[in-house]
């Protein structure tokens, strides 16, 4: 596998070398490269694609290898793999700055072969099986933009000494850069990750965008330390919120407009993405990971984001309780605690929803004027006091309500609360003094008005934590 790699890279580079010998521009140079590359991946692929199709893709997989159960897969993968494990590729246009620290730090120990060549350019390349980049040293642009990985990508402990750019490539298996070092830019910009991917304790020292990038398995990032600016703009996380547990930004993180995959009020059940098949297990569980993320979205001050993650935080908790019960009712405190969280869920959105408890309040407000309604006594015809039509009594009704369910309903209303009294429960020639009031009327109103205190105090609430009032 190492030398199928050597000579396909080597013939490859040639023809791009032979191009701009003779005067082409870049692109038919590049194009040239290609042209070699995928002559040889191309036919792989449809081999590969009519396999699957046709259920005799069969493979053992464990997270460093995939193993061929069958030999049809055997034979493929022994033809398809690509191995550039512990091999330097150099530009010829590498200044080698930096060069000497690296071999002074012992990293250089390790590679077998250095490879001089016009550029390290796999843009648009085809990896019909595992390609096995793990310690590689890359001494210049390395560009995989739009490469096609059709099974797994190992760049563990991989060295960028120069920018990394895997801008539009297709991981179609696991992505695993687990240690890897990038010293220049790092540029995931629109990658595609359908399975797995692992950049678990790897380091960027320049600046690292994902911006726009899928990830339709679980994303690790665990232990990683960020130097410069970090973007995950726009990028999307479908399967599993994103690990960056004990992750260090020397610089604030930029989250705008991330999408998290959600966690239900109800369940943690989650809807599937594209490309995955049900019944692939995400972890909905994982109330450190969102915890990790609350904390890079407070560092970058998106209040949006660290409210997301504070919600999946607790929900996550909430549902750990709920899949396992004994945990739930372990002590006492633990039940009590889940449901007041359920109804702070449900209720305010975590404290972000102001509609949600003004359309609830807005509920009360009608449901007990009906209340109110229908506790009045039965009265023969002429027996209402004057002036009190059924009209009237509907607006009493609701104006009682309105009393009961506002906080700051001065005290020099209490004319027209009594005049309410009067029509709704008295009868013709009646004061307020001798209104014979229905028996639990007045606990009625006090827990309306203690039910209607909590819903304007989580619309408030919500105000204040959406426009970050002080």
């Amino acid at each position: 596998a190492k030398e199928r790699f050597i000579a396909l890279f080597t013939a490859a580079d040639a023809a791009r070398k032979a191009a701009l010998d003779t005067g082409k521009d870049y692109e038919v140079a590049y194009q040239a490269a290609v042209a070699v590359w995928n002559t040889w991946a191309v036919p792989l692929a449809r081999e590969r694609r009519e396999l699957e199709e046709s259920g005799e893709w069969q493979i053992d997989v464990d997270i460093f290898s995939e193993t061929g159960a069958n030999d049809k897969t055997r034979d493929f993968l022994t033809r398809a793999k690509l191995d550039a494990g512990s091999l330097a590729l150099a530009a010829r246009d590498w200044t080698g700055k930096g060069e000497r620290e690296d071999e002074s730090s012992g990293e250089s120990e390790s590679i077998v072969k250095t490879i001089e060549c016009e550029a390290i350019n796999f843009s648009g390349f085809i990896f019909p099986g595992p390609a096995f980049f793990h310690r590689a040293d890359f001494k210049g642009e390395a560009f995989f933009d739009g490469a096609d990985f059709k099974g797994r990508a190992f760049f563990a402990r991989a060295h960028f000494k120069g920018p990394a750019f895997f801008a539009g490539a297709h991981f179609k298996g696991l992505a695993f850069f687990a240690g890897a070092d990038f010293k220049g830019l790092a540029s995931f910009y629109g990658a595609q990750f359908y399975d797995d991917a692992n950049f678990r304790l790897a380091d960027f020292l320049a600046h690292a965008a994902f911006q726009d990038a899928r990830f339709y398995g679980a994303a690790d990032f665990t232990a990683i330390q960020s130097e410069r600016s970090f973007s995950l703009k726009d990028a999307r996380f479908s399967c599993q919120v994103p690990r960056f547990i004990q992750a260090h930004f020397s610089e604030n993180p930029r989250l705008d407009h991330v999408k998290l995959p959600g966690v239900g009020v109800l369940s943690g059940r989650l809807p599937y993405p594209d490309g995955v098949t049900p019944g692939k297990k995400c972890d909905r569980d994982d109330v450190a990971a969102f915890r990790a993320l609350r904390k890079m979205a407070i560092q970058a001050q998106d209040h949006l984001t660290e409210h997301e993650a504070f919600k999946g935080e607790n929900r996550a908790h909430r549902i750990s309780q709920t899949v396992q019960p004994e945990i739930m009712f372990a002590r006492q405190r633990n039940w009590f605690f889940w449901l007041v969280s359920f109804l702070y869920d449900l209720l305010t959105d975590y404290g972000w929803s102001f509609w949600r408890p003004m359309f609830i309040w807005g509920v009360l407000l009608a449901g007990m004027a009906g209340v109110y309604l229908g506790e009045m006594p039965e009265r023969e015809a002429g027996g209402y006091p004057q002036g009190c039509t059924s009209t009237e009594r509907i607006y009493q009704a609701g104006l009682l309500s309105l009393h009961n369910g506002l906080l700051f309903a001065s005290a020099g209303q209490r004319a027209f609360v009594n005049r309410a009294y009067v029509c709704l429960y008295g009868r013709k020639g009646e004061t307020v003094k001798n209104v014979n009031l229905p028996d639990g009327l007045g606990l009625l109103g006090t827990l309306h008005t203690l039910f209607s205190a909590i819903l304007i105090f989580f619309t408030l609430l919500a105000l204040r934590n959406r426009f970050r009032i002080k």
